[in-house]
């Protein structure tokens, strides 16, 4: 007949020491019937061994044994750094020997011989207490996390990364934000958070209590460049009805980020490297030049250097720039990042939304791991906000993730075929569009977001598919 197994002690791992093989015998049968995991020492010795490889979470341990005593034994224990609950077996003629053992770290005794109500009773009581002290260290060093997290939120916002390569970029930011007013150049590959790293820059400055404005020179009209940074007086050209104060004014006493400043226009580089020394702009129309008091980031992903070179960026305007630079890693430059930033990624859908938290599984981790990443962190963003929307499980398997590898071709919907019938990768961004709609509540910005695509690119969609 098969004994029965009461859960009492299910996953508990417990280690006997004493020479005497029959109580050996009886205590292990009644912890065995209880679920505990138990393993066995007929000295201090041997049991030292067996702790090598066996991470107990109680010892029962008699005193008087041969080779290493049960005192001996309590202090090799405590000085190897095991964290076990040490209760003795005493004698009543070794009273004060079970004191100095308590003394040593030990957390009970039990005097022989033992009634096995009382053995159960004084572990029950002890692993309480244990869990007890594990959940509270649990709970620190979560707290501690959290306001580590909360610390780094304040001074680097949504950057995200404990690596080497990482690590010295956030040395560099703090280094900078004392000289608040030093134009910096931050380059890198697109993708990598450049706006990031001008924003940390920013909110950790003396200026952080004034605007932040950031401007796309890449997405400026050439002839709208200078009055986008400069501003304008009415009548200045034609359609200029009012007044209008340009980048630079707008960010007077905050920060001014130029993004992919080497798409800017040699004239309008004059002008800018102008505005750097002068700490004043004029506005288009106007001969009075407006002193601005403003800290520049310029960032882009292109060499300027050989840009100078090909006669496409000035080097005056570079060396300008180039007196402090923060360059930005690729991703594939510190993948051990990964993990924590697609658990980032994952945190904030969920807390955006309001849904329940999903995770990756280890395999879905190491092909995340595996690719290379030419989008780098915007990529990896998109990825894991796909996913998270459009995977029906908690817990997210490696195939689910939607990553175009860099040898194979991008994957595109069919063409509509010739009797109007949508072809099947139509009809799966179809589904996925209506889907991410379902999830935003019609929210088309949010909708867009999440499959990763601009609203201009969602609109055509939407029109194509009839979801208007």
């Amino acid at each position: 007949m098969t004994e029965q197994v009461e859960p009492q002690f299910a996953g508990v791992r417990i280690l006997l020491v004493d020479d005497e093989p029959n109580l050996l015998r009886v205590v292990r049968r009644i912890l065995h019937r209880r679920g505990a995991e138990v393993e066995s020492a007929a000295n201090g010795r041997d049991a030292l061994e067996v702790l090598d490889g066996f991470q107990a979470d109680l010892v029962l341990t008699d005193l008087m044994m041969p080779e290493m005593d049960g005192v001996q034994l309590i202090q090799a224990i405590r000085e190897r750094g095991h964290e076990a609950v040490v209760i003795v077996l005493t004698g009543h003629g070794t009273m004060e020997t079970a004191i100095e053992a308590m003394r040593l770290g030990a957390r009970d005794y039990l005097i022989k011989p033992c009634d096995p109500e009382e053995i159960l009773l004084v572990f029950s009581r002890e692993l309480e207490a244990l869990r007890l002290r594990r959940d509270n260290r649990r709970l620190r060093s979560e707290v501690s996390t959290l306001a580590t997290r909360l610390e780094r939120y304040e001074s680097f916002g949504e950057m995200v990364g404990d690596s080497a390569p990482m690590q010295e970029v956030y040395q560099q930011i703090e280094r900078l934000c004392r000289f608040h007013d030093m134009t910096v150049l931050v380059t890198g590959e697109t993708g990598t958070g450049k706006e990031l790293v001008a924003r940390a820059l920013h909110r950790n400055s003396p200026r952080a209590s004034h605007p932040f404005i950031a401007i796309n020179c890449a997405a400026i009209p050439a002839d709208l460049q200078e009055s986008q940074l400069f501003g304008h007086k009415r009548g200045s050209f034609t359609g200029a009805m009012d007044d209008y104060v340009g980048a630079f004014q707008a960010a007077h006493r905050g920060t001014l980020l130029l993004d992919e400043v080497g798409e800017m226009r040699p004239e309008m580089q004059a002008k800018l490297l102008r505005a750097l020394e002068e700490r004043a702009i004029t506005p288009l129309g106007s001969h009075q030049a407006v002193a601005v008091d403003v800290r520049v980031v310029a960032a882009t992903n292109r060499d300027l250097m050989a840009a100078v070179a090909a006669g496409e960026f000035r080097a005056d305007l570079y060396n300008r720039l180039e007196g402090a630079v923060i360059r930005l890693p690729a991703l594939r430059e510190h993948r051990e990042d990964i993990p924590l930033l697609a658990r980032h990624f994952l945190d904030s859908v969920a807390g955006e939304y309001a849904v329940a938290p999903k995770t990756l599984t280890q395999g879905a981790v190491l092909r995340l791991m595996d690719h290379d990443w030419p989008g780098n962190i915007r990529e990896l963003r998109n990825v894991v906000r796909r996913v998270f929307v459009f995977s029906d499980r908690d817990l997210i398997e490696a195939d689910e993730l939607d990553i175009v590898e860099a040898d194979e071709p991008e994957r595109r919907p069919v063409a509509v075929g010739a009797d109007g019938e949508l072809g099947m990768m139509e009809v799966q961004e179809r589904e996925l569009i209506t889907r991410a709609l379902g999830q935003t509540g019609g929210n088309k910005s949010r909708a867009a977001e999440l499959l990763g695509i601009d609203r201009k690119r969602l609109y055509r969609r939407l029109r194509k598919y009839g979801l208007n």
